[in-house]
């Protein structure tokens, strides 16, 4: 007999259905990042609920970031083990992969966005935190304009013009989502 998918329910293939985690080093953040995919059903959102609720108690705001669009926690490297134990422990229906923070890399430091977003706000009097993909015109031209007043050259700092820059780096990559352009040139 065939399960029917009624309004609010799930058929018994979805909710049986195993839960993918990932936590995984992220070198450009220096954090690790950690997902969950195929949490369809009432209980497997509720165990998944249960894990993140416990990273909102257990680690500071400054040491854990959510990203709303890509649906992934970053976690700052300290608190790499309680979260492997924790992981490791789920058991049935999850499948956890686990990936370390390879050793001799370069040593990067978390940084959480709310902080790149207070810099920005700081410098340009403008808190774009809530901008969606599709401001980032509104966005970079926010960013032009207060760089052309706290410029070195017109009398501005040089420390926080290369403060408000590195923080307008970091906000189109990862808020933004703007991918730099690496350019070849050829010999």
């Amino acid at each position: 007999m065939a399960y029917r998918r009624r309004a609010g329910h799930y058929s018994a293939w979805h909710v049986n259905q195993t839960i993918q985690v990932t936590f995984t080093w992220n070198s450009l953040m220096g954090a690790y990042d950690l997902k969950f995919d195929n949490v369809n059903g009432d209980s497997n959102w509720k165990k998944v609920l249960g894990i993140t609720e416990w990273i909102k108690k257990t680690f500071p705001y400054g040491e854990r970031d959510w990203d709303e669009e890509s649906k992934v926690w970053a976690i700052d490297p300290k608190h790499f083990n309680p979260i492997k134990c924790v992981l490791n422990g789920l058991g049935s229906p999850f499948n956890v992969v686990i990936v370390e923070k390879p050793v001799g890399g370069p040593a990067i430091k978390f940084t959480p966005m709310s902080v790149y977003f207070d810099i920005f706000k700081t410098c340009s009097g403008e808190d774009i935190s809530s901008y969606s993909e599709a401001d980032f015109n509104k966005a970079k031209r926010i960013y032009f304009k207060t760089s052309m007043k706290i410029h070195p050259d017109k009398g501005g700092d040089t420390a926080k013009a290369s403060e408000f820059n590195e923080a307008w780096d970091v906000i189109k990559e990862r808020h933004f989502k703007i991918q730099r352009v690496m350019a070849q040139m050829e010999i």
